[in-house]
C-alpha cells in the first residue's frame, strides 16, 4: 500500500496538493493491482484502503504490508473480516495514540497476544483500560451493533504485537494476525522490509515513468496521465518478467534495466505490434544492472521546483 500526493498549478498562488494517490502493490509480481484517486481534502488513507480490500481475488494467499497512518482498529477489523493477513507498522509502545500504548508493556524486544475488547462506552474503559479500549466519538468502526447493545456493544479483538531492534537502536512496532508458529519474529521482521520494493516501485514510477511530470492542468485530465502511466508500469513491468537473463558466476545477480527496458517498450507500442518480436528480448538482455542488495543512503529531502510544461518529458 502506498500513497502520495500531486500538484497541479494554481494561478497566481503556490502550488500546493491537489490530488492525492493511493495504491495497492503485488510485491512478488511487481504490479500495481489496485489505485484510488482523490482529491486530497477529503482523502482519507484508511478508508481508502478498506475500499480496495473488497476487489482482492485471492484474500487467503495475501498479506498486506503497509507502514505507520493504516494502524487503526477499524482497519485491522475490516482486514479480518475480509479474511486477509496484514504485516503493519505502528508506533513505539511509549508513544500515545499508538496501538501499543497503554498495554504495560515492557521496554524491550517482544512478541506478544493481544486480547481486548474495543467499545465506545467509557464505563468499561475506565473499570479495565487495559481490557476495554475505547473509541473517540469521531473514530469510524463498522463493527459495533450499536441499534442492539447501545454504548455498551464491545467487540472482541486479538492482535500480535512484534517489537524488535533495528542496528540503530530503535525499536520497531509490528501488528499482524500471522500465527507464531509459522511467523517468528525474525519472518515478521523481514516480510515488514519488503515493504521497500514498494518504495522502488514507486521511484520508478515517478522518475522513469514520469509520473512526476504531468502534462496536464484540470485535474480530470491529470487522473487520466496517472492511469496510463500505471498501466504503462505494469506493462513493461510483464515484458521484463518474460526476459529470462542468464547468471553467470559473477559477483551480482544481474537485471534487465527498468529505464531502458521502459524506453524499449515506448518504441514496440509507437509501432503497433500485435506480438511481442523475439528481438525485443535480445534489445532488453543488451542492458542488465546488478542488483545491490542491503545498500543504505541518507533520503535528500531537497524542494523541487516546478518544471514548465514545455520542458516536461514525454
Amino acid at each position: 500500500m502506498i500513497k502520495t500526493a500531486v500538484s497541479l498549478p494554481v494561478p497566481e498562488k503556490k502550488g500546493s496538493n491537489q490530488l492525492h494517490l493511493h495504491a495497492l502493490y503485488d510485491l512478488c509480481n511487481k504490479k500495481y493491482v489496485d489505485v484510488l484517486i482523490e482529491k486530497t481534502m477529503v482523502s482519507n488513507e484508511s478508508r481508502a484502503l478498506i475500499q480496495m480490500l473488497r476487489n482482492i481475488p485471492h484474500p487467503d494467499r495475501t498479506i498486506i504490508l503497509a507502514d505507520r497512518g493504516y494502524e487503526t482498529y477499524h482497519v485491522f477489523a475490516h482486514i479480518m473480516a475480509k479474511g486477509l493477513s496484514f504485516v503493519i507498522r505502528t508506533k513505539d509502545i511509549f508513544s500515545k495514540g499508538g496501538i501499543s500504548h497503554g498495554f504495560r508493556l515492557p521496554d524491550r524486544e517482544l512478541d506478544e497476544e493481544l486480547d481486548f475488547f474495543i467499545t465506545r462506552s467509557t464505563v468499561h474503559s475506565k473499570r479495565d483500560p487495559i481490557r476495554y479500549k475505547k473509541l473517540s466519538p469521531r473514530s469510524a468502526f463498522d463493527f459495533l451493533n450499536l441499534e442492539k447493545d447501545g454504548k455498551q456493544a464491545v467487540y472482541p479483538m486479538h492482535l500480535r504485537l512484534v517489537r524488535f531492534q533495528l542496528d540503530t537502536g530503535e525499536y520497531e512496532c509490528i501488528v499482524t494476525n500471522l500465527g507464531k508458529d509459522r511467523f517468528p519474529p525474525e519472518k515478521i521482521k523481514e516480510l515488514y522490509h519488503l515493504r521497500w520494493g514498494i518504495e522502488t516501485s514507486f521511484r520508478k514510477l515517478k522518475y522513469n515513468i514520469g509520473v512526476s511530470n504531468l502534462h496536464s492542468k484540470k485535474a480530470e485530465y491529470v487522473e487520466q496521465e496517472i492511469y496510463a502511466r500505471i498501466i504503462m508500469y505494469n506493462f513493461c513491468e510483464s515484458v521484463t518478467a518474460h526476459v529470462t537473463v542468464k547468471q553467470k558466476d559473477q559477483k551480482y545477480v544481474y537485471q534487465i534495466n527498468f529505464t531502458m527496458a521502459v524506453h524499449i517498450c515506448k518504441i514496440f507500442l509507437q509501432k503497433s505490434c500485435s506480438t511481442i518480436p523475439p528481438h525485443i528480448e535480445t534489445l532488453l538482455l543488451q542492458y542488465l544492472t546488478p542488483v545491490r542488495p542491503g545498500r543504505k543512503f541518507p533520503r535528500s529531502k531537497k524542494m523541487k521546483g516546478f518544471v514548465a510544461f514545455g520542458y516536461r518529458v514525454s
